[in-house]
């Protein structure tokens, strides 16, 4: 019995070992075309619905100094004491943040109800409101609260800000120093909040239909878990394991020992 529990444990470290192969990411062949290997996949993005507490960044041009000054000034002053105060990034203190309501206030615009609306949308409405006032303005609007967050087995685990209106999973994935070995690849979750709702999603990154899902471009807000292989679980309670081992392997040999003394009286 003590030989079969010695030779046991070798058995089960090669089975964690095993059972930690790297699985590559979109590692089958789905979709390819004979030949050379090309593959091609149509995806588009849903635009983003912007949601209460995003920050926008809003600049208004025209070909008049004074006027750009005056835009500038106020701007600064009101973000500063608004929306931006209470964060320490930079690109907050030039923001607008949207309220509970819905509503972003822009110095001398005035109110807009942007709660539902995409980038373009909210674009249009603070352009035809401007040209109101000034005719040959130039107003640019942009998403500054990309946020993405890691949790789990990434090279890096935290939350990231992105300065770009589309990010694919892959394109975040591999800002977070990618999956690490002992992450599940075939499993990822993704959490969405919309308003007081969650929603999650699973995404296999190992198949290249990814490619092709809704799935493939994140949302600002979204939360990332890779889970655990089971040999990362089993190998932290390894120690666990081999105490059980070596105190199993104690109690067989006293209790054979005590048999043998038995048996020669």
């Amino acid at each position: 019995m003590k030989k079969f529990i010695l030779i046991l444990i070798p058995v089960i470290l090669i089975f964690l070992s095993s059972c930690s192969k790297n699985l590559k990411y979109i590692q089958d062949k789905t979709g390819e075309k004979e030949g050379n290997g090309e593959t091609e996949f149509i995806n588009s993005p849903t635009d983003y619905k912007l949601q209460p507490y995003d920050y926008l960044y809003i600049t208004i041009r025209t070909t008049n100094k004074d006027v750009n000054e005056l835009f500038e000034t106020i701007s600064t002053s009101y973000s500063n004491n608004g929306a931006g105060a209470s964060n320490s990034q930079n690109f907050f203190f030039t923001g607008y943040l949207v309220n509970d309501t819905g509503y972003v206030q822009v110095p001398i615009l005035g109110d807009f109800h942007i709660e539902g609306k995409t980038i373009n949308e909210v674009r249009t409405m603070i352009d035809a409101r401007t040209h109101e006032i000034l005719k040959d303005a130039v107003v640019n609007v942009r998403l500054t609260s990309f946020n993405v967050t890691f949790m789990g087995e990434f090279g890096s685990t935290g939350t990231v800000t992105f300065f770009q209106e589309k990010l694919t999973v892959l394109e975040a994935i591999a800002s977070a120093g990618g999956i690490t070995d002992y992450g599940d690849k075939k499993n990822l979750l993704i959490v969405r909040k919309r308003g007081n709702k969650y929603r999650t999603y699973r995404v296999d990154l190992t198949k290249r239909n990814i490619l092709e899902k809704e799935e493939l471009y994140l949302q600002p807000n979204d939360l990332l878990y890779a889970e655990p292989v089971r040999a990362k679980i089993m190998r932290r309670n390894f120690a666990d394991y081999a105490m059980f081992v070596s105190a199993l392997s104690t109690t067989v040999s006293a209790v054979t020992s005590i048999m043998f003394f038995l048996a020669l009286r």
